[in-house]
């Protein structure tokens, strides 16, 4: 269920910035884009059960694999998120009238491109986290606790991820 989330998640980012950046008569765009954001958000619930649930399933590549591809994708959601920040900044410089309303209209936009962006990390790590829950009950394996950790931090979570592969290719050979 990993294919489809990163997939739809990518189709959503395309679909919000042509109706951001395309003009008034691709407004139509967005309302796609909010479609597959709630695909995206059904797909990714799905992975979660799917992913913790499924004992003998091993999904630290898949993850890892997920993670690396999705690197472009919050590459955009922050430079968008940024281009959104300074852009409502500058209205406020224009009409100081409205500054209440544009701050307020940045602290919700980026509340929620960082929630959505956090669902996505977690989405990704859920099958790591099970494998290392598993490990720390069975093996006592201390390093579990580290690993667990770093994967709802952003960026530390694709280290961890590839440590993971690292060591289950180790493991393995």
């Amino acid at each position: 269920m990993m294919i489809p989330f990163v997939i739809s998640a990518y189709v959503m980012q395309v679909f919000f910035l042509i109706g951001l950046f395309a003009g008034e008569n691709f407004v139509w765009a967005n309302y796609v884009g909010i479609a597959f954001t709630l695909l995206t958000f059904v797909f990714g619930i799905i992975t979660i059960i799917k992913n913790v649930s499924d004992e003998a399933k091993d999904t630290r590549k898949e993850a890892m694999i997920a993670k690396l591809v999705l690197i472009p994708y919050f590459i955009v959601n922050l430079i968008v998120g940024l281009m959104a920040i300074f852009g409502s900044l500058d209205n406020i410089i224009a009409l100081p009238t409205v500054v209440i309303a544009v701050l307020l209209f940045i602290v919700i936009a980026v509340l929620l491109l960082l929630l959505f962006n956090y669902f996505i990390l977690v989405v990704t790590s859920a099958g790591n986290v099970r494998y290392l829950i598993k490990n720390l009950v069975d093996k006592k394996d201390q390093t579990a606790l580290l690993h667990i950790a770093l994967h709802f931090i952003f960026i530390a979570d694709i280290i961890s991820s590839v440590i993971l592969v690292v060591k289950k290719d180790k493991e393995t050979t």
